[in-house]
């Protein structure tokens, strides 16, 4: 019996032993953790005894016992930083904090262009956590327009399409005003045994508006339409913003068959009608760069690498005659042109391989107000003077795509391009634009869809 005590004990000794090791351990463990870690209570207690120690208010201390003029500008900075943004301390900048520029008699240069880029990223990503406006609705205006068909003998007829006026007309990519025109294309679709047969009968242009996003135009057309080929006929009407710089935006579409109007055909008089414009975007191939910024040297590279899936049927019939460049500008407020660069130009390939980087020199203080348009343009050497017109319209036809008139011996004729920059409403040149911003000295890449 007396073993069995000894052992009992001994197993209770060695329980208590251990308990009491593991206890240590914990408590340890504990410790350190309130030292590094900045939730607990402990490490707060400690802070805010050292931080009164030398003589800096706390973020916990009652706004009733201190006043702006009772601060010196240092600590007064320095507690309204902590308020707003705790986590400073551990920032990439935070030898550019305001405290350090305090201490500081003379900042050096280059602590202090650091310390502006730190600030105005800041300030741009607040941004992106609030969000910009981005236009969601599917719907780019409004578009009042009237049809008419007069068939007086019975076989061969006219279609009057009279454009009257458009409203609330969506805002450009950059949210500034457009330059708003229709383009009002006539197809007769008719399905047959090989397939569906697409003919064009008319295309006609409306007059260009200037920055108005509520346009009247009153303007009328007409197309020779025989009365057997009624039913078949598909009436679009497009909406683009003209842009001096690049091609032609197309923003919206409406798609009108006459299948759906067979009442024309025994009436005499306008059909007046008001469609919703829907939404749409060309996909006129796609481009893949990267762009970087160096906040100390204060520049901007933007890296064209390729694109890829060009559609240069829209420009030329021959690939082998298809020639394109890359053109990169900088836009300023309301839309002006800051600095532009260009590739050299590839030949005979829908995606080209670039590779080539361009530089602008470009300060901090411009990065917000910045809007960067990259084109695909095409260098037309042989000029072609046959252009189709219309008597109703005030618009060159080939001027949607060509950008006529032009008195250079050479055109440039622009396929496609993109826009970014922070305000831009395009969600990839937006976030884009935020990313380069937030990680300096990196080359952020990126594809986009050509429209």
């Amino acid at each position: 019996s007396v073993s069995k005590m000894e052992i009992l004990l001994n197993s209770a000794e060695r329980i208590a032993i251990v308990s009491l090791a593991t206890g240590i351990v914990i408590l340890t463990l504990i410790l350190v953790l309130c030292f590094i870690l900045r939730g607990c209570p402990l490490h707060s207690y400690l802070e805010e005894a050292e931080m009164a120690k030398n003589g800096v208010i706390t973020e916990r201390a009652s706004l009733t016992h201190y006043s702006k003029d009772s601060l010196t500008p240092a600590s007064y900075k320095l507690s309204q930083q902590r308020a707003v943004s705790p986590s400073n301390r551990d920032s990439t900048y935070s030898s550019m904090s305001e405290d350090s520029r305090a201490s500081s008699p003379v900042p050096s240069s280059k602590s202090s262009l650091r310390s502006s880029f730190a600030s105005r990223i800041q300030s741009l990503s607040n941004e992106k956590l609030f969000g910009n406006p981005v236009n969601d609705n599917k719907f780019a205006g409004t578009l009042c327009y009237s049809l008419q068909y007069i068939c007086e003998d019975g076989i061969n007829g006219k279609l009057l399409i009279t454009i009257s006026e458009a409203r609330d007309l969506c805002p450009r990519d950059t949210g500034e005003g457009i330059n708003p025109f229709f383009r009002i294309q006539i197809f007769k679709s008719r399905r047959s045994i090989r397939g569906v047969e697409t003919t064009s009968l008319a295309d006609f242009l409306t007059h260009e508006a200037k920055r108005t996003r509520n346009p009247i135009y009153n303007q009328g057309f007409y197309a020779e339409v025989p009365l057997i080929d009624f039913k078949d006929i598909v009436i679009y009407i497009k909406f683009y913003n003209k842009d001096k710089h690049c091609n032609p935006t197309l923003m919206g579409q409406i798609t009108q068959p006459m299948n759906e109007l067979k009442s024309l055909i025994e009436k005499t008089e306008k059909l007046s009608l008001t469609n919703e414009i829907t939404q749409y975007h060309e996909n006129n191939g796609e481009i893949y760069f990267g762009m970087s910024y160096l906040p100390t040297a204060q520049r901007l590279s933007v890296s064209i690498i390729k694109a890829h899936n060009l559609e240069y049927r829209k420009l030329t019939d021959c690939l082998s005659h298809f020639n394109c460049f890359v053109r990169v500008i900088l836009l300023g407020a309301q839309g002006r042109v800051l600095k532009r660069q260009k590739t050299s130009r590839k030949y005979g390939t829908a995606s080209p391989q670039y590779n080539e980087t361009l530089i602008f020199d470009l300060k901090v203080t411009q990065l917000e107000h910045i809007t960067l348009l990259v084109v695909v343009t095409m260098r037309m050497e042989d000029e072609d003077s046959s252009t189709i017109t219309s008597e109703d319209s005030e618009v060159n036809v080939d001027a949607l795509n060509h950008n006529f008139p032009s008195k250079k011996t050479h055109k440039d004729v622009h396929l496609g391009k993109t826009l970014l920059g922070k305000d831009v409403m395009n969600e990839v040149g937006r976030q884009h634009w935020i990313q380069m911003l937030d990680n300096p000295r990196k080359v952020i890449t990126m594809n986009y869809v050509l429209n």
